[in-house]
């Protein structure tokens, strides 16, 4: 995978979760970022508020 595709796919994640109000950050980290071949993708999400332990959370792309 080259860098424009690299690019790509964290756009359309970005898009994914801009504008989701709880969302205050989020970050991507693992091997999408170091190697060629991936087999996920690895997105961090730092949520405002309380959560019960174990809620369901779900984000999809509309």
């Amino acid at each position: 995978m080259d860098y424009a595709d690299r690019e790509e796919i964290i756009s359309q994640i970005r898009q994914c979760l801009t504008g989701t109000e709880d969302v205050l950050f989020g970050y991507i980290y693992g091997s999408f970022l170091h190697h060629d071949k991936f087999h996920d993708i690895d997105i961090g999400l730092y949520i405002s508020g309380e959560r019960e332990p174990y809620e369901p959370y779900k984000y999809t792309h509309h």
